[in-house]
C-alpha cells in the first residue's frame, strides 16, 4: 500500500509541477533529490515482502488511478472551456476596437499608415527600403496631412515621416502644413499650462497670460483642456478625451459619461472660483466660463453660496458673454435682498453697461424679472432720464430703453435677444412673482415724462435718423403719460409745404413716414377723446394730393384705410384718381399710389 502511495504522489508531481527552485537554494534541492533516491532503493529492497499483498492492491491501484484520470479529465474541460472565454471575449474586444476606429475620420487611412509606420521603426531597416517605406506613407496621406497631424493618436506617423524621410520628403510634408505653422506652435506653447491652471489663475500676473493663452490663441478643445483643471486633481492629470482625440466641449459631456463625479466637481469648482474673488483674477474669460459651468450644474444651495460671494462684484464680469450669462443667472436666483445689493453696485456704472455689448443684456434681464421697481428705477434708470440722447444714439443702450417701451416685441428688439429672455423664463418665474405687465407700466412711468418733453424738442431731427425714429414710435405706441406735446410736434411738421421746404419734409423721408404710418395704424391717443388721424388728416388737407402722389403715399393710404378719416380721405381724393394712377405708373412708381387708386375706385 505504501508503494503504490508513493506512486501517486509521484505522478501528481509530475503532472502538477512545483515552482522551480531558486538559485540560491540549489543546495537544498539536491539534498531533496539524493534523499529520494535513497527512498526509493529502501522501497525496492522491500518489494518482496510485498509481493503477498499485490493481487489485493492491484485493485485499489486501479480504483486510484481511474480517479486520478477523471481528476484529469475534468481539468482539461476546464482549462478548454476557459480558453474557450478567453478567445471569444479578445475577439469581441477587437471588433469593439475596430469599431470604434471605423468611427473616426480617416479611420482606414491611419491603420493603414500605422502598419508601415510599425515597419518603419524597425532599427534594422536600409536607408533605401525606410526611404521607401516614408513614401509609401506620404503617398497614403495624401492631402490629409494636416488632418493626420493634428489628431493625437496618429500624429507620430507625420514625425515619424520627418525622421526617417530625405529632405524632398520632408520638404513635401513642410508645404502641406505651412498654413498651419502658427497653429502648431500655439499647440506646443499651450500644453505648457497643462497642469498648473490652478495654480497661474490665482496670480495677478501669471493669470493675465493664461488668460491670453485661453481667449486669444486656444482652440475650443484646448480652452476647454485649460478649463477641465478648474474640477479637480484628477483633472490635472487625466484630460477628458473624446472618440477623435479632441478634448471633451463642455461640462455636459463629461456629466453625461461619469454622473458620479458630478459632486466632486462642483465641490472643485467652488474652491478654485471662489479664491479668484480676492486675487483680482476675477475679470478673466476663463474664470466667467467656470462660474457659467457652476451656476449650470450647481444646486439652488451652492450658487446661494456663490451669490453671496459674488453680488456685489458681478459688474466686473459683465464684458464679456459668459460673464454676462452669469450676471443674469446671479439676479434671477438671488433673494430680494441679494438682488438690491446687485442693483446697487450697478447703480455708478449703469451708462457704461448699458453702451456694452453683453452688459446691456444684463440690464434687460434685470428690468425683466426686478419685482422691485422703484429701486430699480432709482438705481439703474435716473442717468438714463439725464442723458436720454445719448442712450437713444447708442447701438446698445437703445435697447434697454426699447425694452421698457415695448417689453419683448420683435418689431423692436432682436431675436436672440428675446429668444435669451424666454430661455430664463422658467427661473425667472420661480423667483419674481409681480405681474409682467404691472412691471412695464410701472418702469414706463417712470421714464415717460422724460422721454415725451425730449421728442417734443427734438422731433425734426429724431424722425430721420434710423435709431431715434424706433424710438419715436415706440413711444408713440406705449408711452403711458400724456402724449401731446410729442403729437404736437410732429404736427407741426406735417403741417409745413413740402414744395417750399430745402429740405425733404417729413413725409416724404423714408424713416419718417413710416413712423406717422404706424401712428394712423395704431390710432394713437395723443389724450384721451383725440386721435392723430384725424389729426393729421387736417394738418396735411391742403397738401394731401401732393402727399397722395409722392413718397408721403402710403401715410395717405394708412388714413384711407383708418375708420376715423376714410369716409373724409375719399371725399377730397375721389376727383384726382387718374393723377394718382399716373403716379403708381411713373418711374420710380409709386406702389402706394397705384394701391390707393384702386381702392378709392372700388370704395
Amino acid at each position: 500500500m505504501l508503494y503504490n502511495v508513493f506512486n501517486f504522489e509521484i505522478l501528481l508531481a509530475n503532472n502538477f509541477p512545483q515552482k522551480p527552485a531558486r538559485l540560491n537554494n540549489k543546495k537544498r534541492a539536491n539534498s531533496k533529490a539524493k534523499d529520494e533516491e535513497e527512498e526509493v532503493e529502501d522501497l525496492e529492497g522491500e518489494d518482496d515482502a510485498f509481493e503477498n499483498y499485490e493481487e489485493e492492491e492491484d485493485y485499489e491501484e486501479v480504483e486510484e488511478e481511474e480517479g486520478f484520470n477523471n481528476h484529469e479529465e475534468d481539468k482539461e474541460a476546464r482549462d478548454a472551456e476557459k480558453a474557450e472565454k478567453s478567445r471569444e471575449a479578445h475577439q469581441k474586444n477587437k471588433e469593439l476596437r475596430g469599431e470604434r476606429r471605423a468611427l473616426k475620420p480617416n479611420a482606414d487611412l491611419i491603420f493603414e499608415c500605422k502598419k508601415i509606420w510599425e515597419k518603419l521603426r524597425n532599427k534594422n531597416l536600409k536607408t533605401k527600403e525606410r526611404t521607401d517605406l516614408v513614401q509609401r506613407m506620404i503617398d497614403s496621406m495624401g492631402d490629409k496631412v494636416d488632418e493626420i497631424t493634428f489628431r493625437h493618436d496618429s500624429s507620430r506617423i507625420v514625425q515619424a515621416c520627418l525622421k526617417y524621410g530625405n529632405l524632398d520628403q520632408r520638404n513635401h510634408i513642410a508645404d502641406h502644413l505651412k498654413s498651419h505653422f502658427l497653429e502648431l506652435a500655439k499647440k506646443l506653447v499651450i500644453k505648457e499650462f497643462y497642469g498648473q491652471v490652478r495654480k497661474m489663475i490665482k496670480h495677478k500676473e501669471a493669470s493675465t497670460i493664461l488668460e491670453d493663452a485661453y481667449s486669444q490663441y486656444g482652440n475650443a478643445a484646448q480652452r476647454f483642456a485649460l478649463l477641465q483643471e478648474f474640477y479637480g486633481p484628477e483633472f490635472v492629470h487625466f484630460k477628458e478625451i473624446l472618440a477623435d482625440g479632441q478634448a471633451v466641449p463642455n461640462l455636459d459631456e463629461i456629466l453625461k459619461t461619469k454622473p458620479e463625479k458630478k459632486e466632486s466637481i462642483i465641490k472643485h469648482l467652488f474652491q478654485t472660483l471662489s479664491k479668484t474673488l480676492d486675487k483680482g483674477t476675477l475679470n478673466h474669460t476663463i474664470v466667467h466660463k467656470g462660474l457659467l459651468e457652476f451656476f449650470t450644474h450647481a444646486n439652488n444651495d451652492q450658487i446661494q453660496d456663490m451669490i453671496e460671494l459674488l453680488k456685489e462684484l458681478a459688474v466686473e464680469i459683465l464684458h464679456t458673454k459668459e460673464g454676462s450669462l452669469v450676471a443674469m443667472k446671479c439676479f434671477l436666483y438671488a433673494t430680494p435682498k441679494d438682488r438690491k445689493a446687485i442693483m446697487k453696485s450697478f447703480k455708478p456704472f449703469v451708462m457704461k453697461i448699458a453702451k456694452e455689448e453683453y452688459g446691456h443684456l444684463v440690464l434687460v434681464q434685470i428690468l425683466d424679472a426686478v419685482d422691485d421697481t422703484v429701486l430699480a428705477s432709482k438705481s439703474l434708470l435716473s442717468d438714463f432720464v439725464k442723458n436720454i440722447s445719448e442712450i437713444i444714439s447708442d447701438k446698445y443702450a437703445r435697447r434697454v430703453l426699447l425694452y421698457i417701451l415695448a417689453g419683448r416685441n420683435p418689431s423692436f428688439l432682436p431675436k436672440d435677444l428675446i429668444t435669451l429672455l424666454s430661455e430664463n423664463d422658467e427661473l425667472k418665474s420661480a423667483n419674481s412673482k409681480k405681474d409682467p405687465l404691472t412691471r412695464q407700466k410701472e418702469l414706463l412711468k417712470y421714464i415717460s415724462n422724460d422721454l415725451i418733453k425730449y421728442i417734443a424738442e427734438n422731433a425734426s431731427t429724431l424722425l430721420k435718423e434710423p435709431f431715434s425714429s424706433q424710438m419715436i414710435n415706440a413711444a408713440m405706441l406705449s408711452a403711458i403719460e400724456n402724449k401731446k406735446a410729442a403729437t404736437d410736434a410732429l404736427l407741426e411738421l406735417a403741417k409745413e409745404d413740402p414744395q417750399s421746404l430745402e429740405n425733404e419734409h417729413v413725409m416724404n423721408h423714408i424713416l419718417s413716414n413710416r413712423v406717422y404710418k404706424s401712428m394712423v395704424a395704431n390710432n394713437i391717443s395723443p389724450v384721451e377723446g383725440e386721435f392723430f388721424s384725424t389729426q393729421l388728416l387736417e394738418a396735411i388737407e391742403p397738401q394731401i394730393v401732393y402727399h397722395a402722389t409722392s413718397y408721403g403715399c402710403f401715410v395717405v393710404l394708412s388714413l384711407f384705410e383708418n375708420e376715423k378719416t376714410s369716409g373724409k380721405v375719399k371725399k377730397l381724393l375721389k376727383s384726382h384718381i387718374k393723377k394718382i394712377q399716373k403716379a403708381g405708373s411713373e418711374k420710380p412708381p409709386k406702389k402706394g399710389s397705384e394701391i390707393l387708386a384702386e381702392k378709392l375706385l372700388k370704395a
